[in-house]
């Protein structure tokens, strides 16, 4: 175990656009006019993204699931009003205080890395 507890984040820095815009994950999140064309940092967990320039948080907002939705074919109210529901149900998620987390059930599925989320590739017969 580490000494302390760690962020379950994702963490990117980036810079604000001329229209005080942060693109993150193909989606662009709003910041105070004040900090166009500065470098922030963006701290993303399943609910929210942060945003901070320095030390200092200037913007709050919720994940937006639009890409998701796109790549899905999918409006992004169907992904939290009925892929969320099923997923819980079928025990492969569930929300806590720190957002939305994957369950063990969800790494045992087969051909899922529990260090990576990624699906293994299939091993080939040798012969």
């Amino acid at each position: 175990m580490p000494p302390f507890p760690y962020d379950v984040c994702d963490k990117a820095d980036t810079k604000a656009s001329s229209l005080s815009l942060v693109r993150y994950k193909g989606n662009d999140y709003s910041v105070p006019a004040a900090y166009g064309h500065r470098d922030v940092q963006v701290r993303a967990d399943v609910y929210e993204v942060v945003i901070s320039c320095e030390a200092e948080q200037i913007a709050r907002r919720g994940r937006s699931y639009e890409t998701l939705a796109s790549a899905l074919h999918e409006a992004a109210d169907t992904i939290e009003d009925v892929y969320e529901p099923c997923l819980i149900q079928e025990g492969f998620i569930q929300r806590t205080p720190r957002g939305r987390m994957a369950t063990d059930s969800a790494f045992e599925h087969p051909g899922v890395s529990r260090k990576t989320g990624m699906v293994k590739s299939p091993e080939l017969p040798l012969g």
